[in-house]
């Protein structure tokens, strides 16, 4: 393609992606979005500056302020990918602030050396990508695609640049020139992919809202008994053994009745938070009810499912709940069936699990009842 046809078409589309970011951060008052926004316009303005390079003999306005203009453009995306995860903006905005002081001072004195001057204000744009693709490669989330996308993305910018300075060093015009072509184009992507980067981070938001539960981040009901019978279904077939638990938080109303209901929720919390890390892996845990919880454990004979169950009950009354000055004593009753290799649908597991719940809590609490499924099916 032509290549000033190419620039005027590179830029009508971030000014577009801008206006439609702007647009995005009226609706949902996400800030990122008018870093983001600003950036496409920052990038688009320094774009006519650069082209009118061809048509007046400026070099304050179409270099120096140009270059300027180019290195606030990923400065902006930045402090956009930073708001988006939610980081302090401060201490960024102020390294941002001075990467600008700097770089104008820089520029200025090579001013009459063109080519020193295009070559430092790559290298400047090419680190604000490594600082880019190292954020995004450092995030919790980064198995998303979108994050993995613009990480290489970052990175490609980042090597373009570092290209661009040394092709106009030792003179390469047809290289640089390709390089510029590159820069055009990766600027347009990275653009494109914030507006997917959230698209996408909110459907992971949905998904967790739908499969979490809020309160204590285990499975909810729906995913619990989603879930639960495809993992049975595979047990099954591959001969392991499967047991299946109920586990009630003990005397949780007197709980909410002495310390209130916001205390109470702390202690759901808490206890779901030691069920978890007791458990292995591979177990699916999930909040069925009130205080009520579901384990189903794969892969267990009937031995260490009863050595589970018990550490279960031991680890939560060994270990108070403190709140302020006050230590708060829990336990768990737990009624589990072993079911072996033998398949059984889950609402069977269910009911001869809660059997043996009903029984813990009538021999007095705080403690495993565990029965085998093929005897409690013959009672």
């Amino acid at each position: 393609m032509h290549l000033p046809t190419l620039i005027g078409v590179t830029l009508l589309i971030n000014l577009l992606l801008g206006a439609f970011m702007l647009v995005v951060f009226q609706l949902r008052r996400q800030v990122c979005f008018r870093y983001w926004a600003f950036s496409c316009w920052v990038f688009v303005l320094a774009g006519i500056f650069v082209a009118a390079r061809n048509f007046i003999d400026q070099p304050w306005l179409t270099y120096w302020l140009a270059d300027l203009l180019l290195i606030s453009a990923p400065l902006l995306a930045l402090l956009g990918i930073l708001q988006f995860f939610q980081k302090p903006l401060l201490h960024a905005a102020r390294i941002s602030v001075a990467v600008l002081l700097s770089s104008a001072v820089m520029l200025a004195l090579v001013i009459d050396e063109l080519r020193y001057l295009t070559s430092f204000a790559s290298l400047v744009i090419a680190g604000c990508f490594i600082s880019g693709a190292w954020l995004v490669r450092y995030q919790p989330s980064r198995s998303n695609l979108s994050l993995h996308l613009l990480f290489w993305v970052y990175v490609a910018h980042a090597l373009v640049m570092v290209g661009q300075a040394v092709f106009m060093l030792v003179g390469i015009t047809e290289w640089f020139h390709a390089a510029v072509v590159s820069h055009i184009i990766l600027t347009t992507a990275t653009a494109l992919l914030f507006p997917l980067l959230t698209f996408v981070q909110r459907e992971d938001s949905l998904a967790r809202l739908a499969h979490l539960d809020d309160l204590t981040q285990l499975s909810n009901r729906r995913a619990f008994f989603t879930e639960a019978p495809l993992l049975l279904e595979l047990a099954y077939a591959n001969q392991d053994n499967v047991s299946l638990m109920m586990i009630d938080l003990d005397h949780f109303k007197a709980i909410n009745d002495q310390h209130g209901h916001a205390v109470g929720d702390r202690c759901l919390r808490w206890v779901a938070r030691r069920l978890k890390a007791e458990l292995r892996e591979h177990d699916l845990i999930g909040r069925i009810g009130g205080e009520e919880f579901a384990v189903l454990l794969g892969k267990a004979d009937h031995a260490r499912a009863q050595a589970i169950g018990e550490r279960l009950c031991q680890r939560i009354h060994a270990s108070p709940y403190r709140h302020g000055d006050t230590m708060i004593a829990l336990s768990i009753s737990i009624g589990g069936v072993w079911a072996g290799t033998t398949a059984r649908s889950l609402q069977a597991l269910l009911a001869d699990a809660d059997q043996a719940l009903y029984s813990a809590k009538q021999a007095g609490r705080n403690q495993l009842v565990m029965v085998t499924a093929a005897e409690h099916s013959e009672n």
